[in-house]
């Protein structure tokens, strides 16, 4: 028996992800959502996937087992919680919030449905951090007592083509302070429960 999803933004998103589904006989894409309907029909005819919504709110209202939110960051914590609350689990791209205040609405929906929630964090997934965190589990280095994690990426490329080409780099649709997890997520992985958090940035 397979579990069925539904993945909702599609603009800002390549196929290359499917190929990962595809290797995974129990996970099925079952429905797309997106606002861009040229987008949609696009998507599904070469997807093969026929059941499309325009409206989010129908999306909510099939019978998919869970939500792939992959729309811009800016709207990721009002309609993860509109899925909460539909009685969707999600699973949506990062960042999860775009304030503290977000942030608060989320985990109280979170805990008001009990409804699993995961921020795809994709670092806390490298072979490496995984390699760390069971060595770490087996003791290899103690308790922890302070930790701390950084995080560069080289934006030259997209910059340069961005000037050149006129395309805008995702980095450039996001605020800096607030993409912080491919460090702060393996951290907290790997040291759990942390008893506090702090963060810094530049540029």
């Amino acid at each position: 028996m397979s579990i069925s999803f539904g993945m909702c933004g599609l603009g800002g998103r390549d196929k290359d992800f499917l190929r990962e589904v595809e290797r995974l006989d129990w996970l099925d894409l079952g429905a797309l959502c997106d606002l861009n309907e040229a987008l949609l029909e696009e998507w599904g005819e070469q997807l093969g996937i026929t059941r499309l919504f325009s409206r989010y709110e129908d999306l909510l209202a099939s019978d998919v087992d869970f939500i792939f939110l992959s729309t811009p960051p800016a709207v990721h914590a009002d309609m993860t919680i509109q899925a909460l609350r539909a009685g969707k689990p999600v699973l949506c791209e990062v960042p999860a919030v775009a304030s503290i205040e977000e942030a608060r609405a989320l985990v109280a929906a979170i805990e008001e449905t009990s409804c699993l929630y995961m921020m795809g964090e994709n670092y806390c997934y490298r072979r490496d951090i995984q390699a760390f965190k069971r060595f770490i589990e087996a003791g290899g280095i103690g308790s922890i007592m302070y930790a701390r994690g950084s995080y560069c990426h080289d934006c030259r490329h997209e910059v340069g083509q961005w000037e050149q080409e006129g395309v805008r780099p995702w980095m450039a649709r996001y605020e800096i302070p607030r993409y912080i997890t491919h460090s702060l997520g393996p951290l907290l992985m790997c040291d759990r429960p942390a008893t506090g958090v702090a963060g810094s940035y530049g540029s």
